[in-house]
């Protein structure tokens, strides 16, 4: 690694996901200096949109959890160290903040949070222009006309993974779903529930049941081998025990499998640090039903 020219490790250092950096800090030599330097440099900005006014904003350290709120403090970390800007948007008001902070941050890719039923189309249409557009977290139930809008969304295909609260995948949200589970470059829906209690929707099951009867549209084969092959669930983290089930159905060519895991916290303590899926939980399905995270991999 240490004859591969600098200008290739720094470019390969500033795509890597935060988890693996702390494992390529163990490597010898200029690479694992520099994986080291940028994990202990590399951080994320949070703000607040509310009224067409940015609230406060704070950086956090991936390394060692630090927070930065003031702002001349802020306005000090290298941009280059900023992975990703998380903001989120309190009403629909019109505003420019959004773009200003996009701005600010040149070297970041950004995550938007909507905390209202209700989005405009201007900010649908800025959303649409980004190139760093990593996801949007839906955490309220949107308004039928507001999904109309969000569709440009997923029909641009600027999704690769999607984080939704339950509430959120009621009526034509479902829908979109759906669809977003048909399109090549989308490998990760997200739905959180209530923390304090069961699920309290079908829209797992729904879901699943819709993967079952459009499989080969869902998930082509060529894409079946390479997930089997590359990913399984090596790029999945829980910070508390977890517990993985295999189903299968069919022979064959037309063989489907689902890989799902989830934390069952219920079953052991929870753990310091994150780990990959594991059979390592408790072996009772009946945990899912309790679980704040569960993951779905179709195969």
């Amino acid at each position: 690694m240490d004859r591969v020219p600098i200008a290739f490790h720094d470019a390969v250092c500033a795509t890597l996901y935060t988890d693996a950096l702390s494992s390529l800090g163990e490597l010898s030599g200029y690479f694992g200096y520099l994986a080291r330097s940028t994990w202990r440099d590399r951080a994320y900005y949070v703000s607040s949109v509310k009224d067409g006014i940015e609230k406060e904003g704070h950086i956090n350290y991936d390394s060692d959890g630090r927070k930065v709120s003031a702002s001349e403090e802020i306005e000090a970390v290298p941009k280059k160290s900023v992975h990703i800007v998380m903001i989120n948007l309190y009403d629909r008001k019109e505003e420019n903040v959004s773009r200003a902070i996009v701005k600010r941050y040149p070297y970041s890719s950004f995550q938007f949070a909507l905390l209202s039923s209700s989005i405009n189309e201007a900010w649908v249409d800025f959303a649409c222009s980004l190139k760093r557009l990593d996801t949007v977290l839906i955490m309220k139930t949107l308004d039928d006309d507001v999904i109309r809008l969000f569709q440009k969304l997923v029909d641009g295909r600027k999704f690769c993974w999607l984080p939704i609260f339950e509430e959120a995948c009621e009526g034509n949200m479902l829908a979109l779903l759906k669809m977003l589970l048909c399109q090549d470059q989308f490998m990760h829906l997200k739905i959180r529930n209530n923390l304090e209690g069961p699920w309290n929707s079908t829209v797992v099951q729904d879901l699943l049941q819709f993967w079952s009867e459009n499989s080969e549209k869902v998930c082509p084969k060529e894409e079946c081998d390479y997930i089997d092959k590359c990913y399984r669930h090596h790029n999945l983290c829980f910070s508390e025990p977890s517990c993985v089930y295999k189903f299968e159905e069919g022979k064959g060519d037309d063989r489907r499998r689902l890989y799902i895991s989830f934390g069952c916290a219920h079953g052991k303590e929870r753990t310091n640090g994150r780990r990959y899926a594991s059979r390592e939980g408790v072996d009772d399905l009946r945990l899912m039903r309790g679980t704040t995270l569960l993951r779905v991999l179709f195969a």
